[in-house]
């Protein structure tokens, strides 16, 4: 899932773990992480179109004993709109 970020333009890639990787069938470039919690992972990423927003990417791993992700992604779509609540970009 990517959001868009408070701030737009290509983001440094300083802290990088030097590794490219990226999702959202390539759209989105994985920059560094940037926390983690019970439910999955969460990123700084570049998306790669012509615009190269700032975003944040939260990944699941597949075989997660109880799946959230779709659910949280379903719940942002249905707030969005509202005051401090993200923008899914991608799911």
């Amino acid at each position: 899932m990517a959001f868009k970020a408070g701030a737009s333009g290509a983001g440094s890639s300083k802290g990088s773990t030097g590794k490219e990787f990226s999702v959202g069938e390539g759209r989105y470039q994985l920059v560094r992480k940037i926390g983690s919690g019970s439910f999955g992972d969460i990123y700084f990423g570049i998306d790669r179109s012509k615009n190269k927003d700032e975003v944040a990417v939260k990944i699941e791993p597949c075989n997660a004993r109880h799946p959230q992700l779709k659910f949280e992604a379903k719940m942002y779509q249905s707030l969005q709109g509202g005051v401090g609540i993200p923008r899914v970009r991608w799911f």
